[in-house]
């Protein structure tokens, strides 16, 4: 595994967001639309809370913060949205329902590790759970109203907090990208 960066992530309750996972698989692979977009595998679901870069000079000292570290609110998904790049869709995500204490978490992450920094940090803080990437854009705009009704018939009502946080190494250069999980 080449590590090209490091996340800090909270970990959602699984059993809820497989179950999406696996009908948002079968609709996809029943459809044909594999060339179409990239679902994320169902066990990186999670809410990254800052990103890191890849050179870590004390890792010792991100495990050691990050298991004193808590975020004990009840997470919902609220609904779906996307990021965009030059003007078009990119991800789609869902959007998280809860406290405002994901922005102190990653407030606080910020002014731990501001030496560690990656880029990402630097574009707007969006707590949320990627759902899938787009492959092919105009092929995409066909099925969109078709896919936005099947995911939005699964958004759920139920706490998706698992209340733990790990630190994950990250393999970009591979696709889909390998996220490994390093410590709790």
């Amino acid at each position: 595994m080449q590590i090209t960066s490091y996340f800090i992530w909270l970990e959602l309750k699984e059993n809820f967001l497989k179950n999406i996972f696996f009908e948002l698989k079968d609709f996809v692979k029943k459809n044909n639309y594999e060339n179409i977009l990239q679902v994320e595998e169902w066990k990186n679901f999670h809410i990254t809370l800052y990103y890191l870069i890849k050179n870590l000079e004390n890792i010792e000292e991100i495990k050691n913060f990050i298991k004193n570290l808590k975020l004990e609110e009840e997470i919902f998904l609220d609904d779906l949205k996307y990021f965009y790049r030059e003007n078009k869709e990119f991800i789609w995500y869902f959007s998280i329902k809860s406290k405002n204490n994901f922005f102190k978490v990653n407030e606080i992450l910020n002014k731990k590790f501001k030496k560690y920094s990656a880029e990402d940090n630097k574009l707007d803080f969006i707590p949320h759970i990627t759902i899938f990437r787009i492959k092919n854009y105009e092929k995409f705009l066909k099925i969109k109203n078709k896919l936005e009704n099947f995911i939005k018939n699964r958004i759920f009502e139920k706490n998706i907090n698992s209340k733990k946080i790990f630190l994950y190494k990250v393999d970009s250069t591979k696709s889909p990208e390998v996220q490994e999980k390093i410590c709790s």
